[in-house]
């Protein structure tokens, strides 16, 4: 099963047992250099299903909803 750790060790060259010697690779990863705290790995066969995945979609929605709304309900919020 691939995930996260085999994709930045074959793609990036970034070994999470030996960061320190292979971390800086990380940037190849990003669009901002690191900066934005956001890798660019997208389609990953591990990411995709993770992405897909009802239940984590429904938590992150609640946690969305805990981190950003004021007690605002679906009708307050204007949906794009």
């Amino acid at each position: 099963q691939t995930s996260l750790a085999q994709t930045l060790l074959h793609d990036l060259n970034v070994d999470i047992s030996n960061l320190e010697e292979t971390g800086h690779n990380l940037t190849r990863a990003s669009s901002t250099n690191g900066a934005g705290g956001v890798l660019d790995i997208f389609y990953p066969e591990w990411k995709m299903s993770i992405a897909t995945n009802e239940q984590l979609f429904r938590m992150t929605c609640q946690l969305w909803k805990e981190a950003y709304c004021n007690g605002e309900t679906k009708e307050d919020v204007r949906w794009h």
